[in-house]
């Protein structure tokens, strides 16, 4: 999904082209190799005014930054080809003095220590993702502070009430988190909704598969990957069970991921028939 397109829709700030971004010096370019986690981070910039690439992995990332095309960069810390630790230290290593660039992380792994990890690395801030668009907002006003557009009555006014969401929900997905990320346009909400669908489809044929091999490698790449974005549409029973099937994985424990793996599938199915009844 483009970030124009994004942009054009219900609640969005009116974002630059690409090209005034640039020579405003506030392009953002985006380091992420998830798919429903480029389109929640996209659409949240649409809504704040920001223009915006993205690239699927680290090196693809550097390359588009040798450009000297971008202002500030987001990016993920596990990705394939080369992760955000490795893309940091070779743009520190790059700019030898040049305009430094702001790099902000942006993780779903909060775990003890990455924070350090981050900054060793020469990153300027550290987020857990998804974040929410006020905090967002923040980061950008902290690491990109040049004049940006005014948000509308209209986006001020989706914003403020995706905030005052409730904190839990029996359902299999709750919809308020996603509408917190990217605002309350039904035809957006129900895009990122079907395809976080037929992701998450594809991605625990390949799990399951992974489980009936031993591939515990497998495992976590495809656990991390799911969790990730299942967060992002607020389906945490989902996530948590990926989380715990991933550190399983990485542990080789092949036991506890024949004893994960029907949960996973029980809560999987669940989350199908929900969005499926959208």
């Amino acid at each position: 999904m483009e970030a124009e397109k994004l942009a054009s829709r219900k609640g969005a700030a009116i974002a630059p082209s690409r090209e005034q971004a640039v020579q405003q010096g506030r392009l953002i370019l985006i380091a992420e190799d998830n798919e429903t986690n480029q389109m929640v981070i996209l659409r949240q910039l649409a809504l704040l005014g920001y223009a915006a690439d993205v690239a699927s992995n680290g090196s693809e990332a550097l390359d588009r930054w040798r450009s000297g095309n971008y202002g500030l960069l987001l990016t993920d810390l596990h990705m394939p080809v080369m992760d955000g630790y490795e893309l940091s230290q070779t743009i520190r290593n790059e700019e030898q003095g040049a305009k430094r660039i702001p790099i902000v992380a942006l993780t779903a792994n909060a775990l003890k220590g990455e924070a350090d990890r981050c900054r060793n690395a020469g990153m300027d801030d550290y987020r857990s993702k998804p974040s929410p668009l006020a905090e967002l907002k923040s980061v950008l006003d902290k690491w990109l502070p040049v004049a940006e557009p005014a948000m509308d009555a209209s986006a001020a006014s989706t914003l403020s009430t995706a905030v005052a969401r409730q904190s839990e929900t029996a359902m299999p997905v709750d919809v308020k988190v996603l509408i917190e990320l990217v605002g309350d346009d039904p035809g957006i909400v129900r895009e990122f909704l079907q395809d976080f669908l037929a992701s998450s489809v594809g991605i625990a044929v390949e799990l399951r598969a992974a489980c009936a091999k031993g591939q515990t490698g497998a495992v976590v790449a495809a656990t991390h990957k799911l969790k990730s974005s299942a967060r992002a549409v607020g389906a945490f029973a989902l996530g948590e069970l990926c989380e715990a099937m991933e550190g399983a994985g990485k542990a080789d424990d092949i036991d506890a991921l024949a004893v994960l793996l029907p949960r996973f599938n029980i809560m999987m199915n669940a989350v199908e028939k929900y969005l499926e009844s959208l």
